[in-house]
């Protein structure tokens, strides 16, 4: 996220979504960005729908009306659900969302956690307060905001987000891998960086390089398997 003050995400050489780290971060257009944006990744887990949210470790987590109500409309019967590891929150046993420790990463100032959740699942990682974190195979619990989960199509893996079309940044906003589009002025601005399929692979432009103009937009895409450049 400090490759630039806008960032392009591709997928496949498509482009998903132009924008500012911080709403990359916040309001990924689809399930690609979600997971590519941010460190540890978006926990990510396919579960079924329930009555007023989506079921996930014996509990049932609460889902904004419009995102039940875009499901439905789409003729859902589970979706995938993204929680970032900072926004799983320890509740000692007060949580909604039950496991037991695997591993411990030790970082320093903060520990990730590796949890088994009950139920079966995918584990998932949840950052933690680093001095005193839980201890491999004791149980804990986490709590988590409503408005810190979000959904996706399991099929294309759009953002379900029915109260809000495409975001300043990124409009006529697409599912992954579906509609290509070329960045263009409308995307907002400058882009200083760009992000290619894999992490790790993107470039930045020299310091010393002038910025495009307030009403420009440059890409600048170098491919990481056979290191050619190209500009749009």
């Amino acid at each position: 996220m400090t490759m630039g003050h806008r960032v392009a995400v591709l997928a496949g050489g498509r482009l998903q979504q132009c924008d500012t780290p911080r709403h990359l971060y916040d309001n990924p257009v689809n399930q690609f960005v979600a997971g590519f944006i941010g460190s540890p990744a978006m926990n990510l887990q396919t579960v079924p729908l329930a009555d007023g949210g989506a079921r996930l470790a014996g509990t049932t987590l609460p889902l904004p009306a419009a995102v039940r109500t875009a499901a439905r409309q789409a003729g859902l019967s589970e979706l995938v659900i993204g929680i970032r590891p900072e926004h799983l929150h320890l509740a000692e046993g007060a949580g909604e969302l039950a496991g037991e420790v695997m591993l411990v990463e030790e970082l320093g100032a903060d520990a990730l956690l590796h949890v088994r959740l009950a139920g079966g699942g995918n584990p998932v990682v949840a950052r933690a307060e680093g001095r005193k974190p839980p201890s491999p195979g004791q149980q804990v619990t986490f709590h988590v905001q409503p408005d810190d989960v979000l959904a996706f199509h399991p099929g294309t893996g759009a953002r379900l987000q029915a109260e809000h079309g495409p975001r300043r940044g990124h409009p006529g906003a697409h599912p992954a891998g579906r509609n290509p589009r070329t960045a263009t002025a409308a995307d907002g601005g400058p882009v200083r960086a760009t992000v290619l399929d894999h992490p790790g692979s993107f470039r930045q432009l020299p310091a010393g390089r002038p910025a495009p103009g307030p009403r420009t937009t440059q890409i600048v895409v170098r491919r990481a398997d056979a290191g050619s450049t190209a500009r749009r």
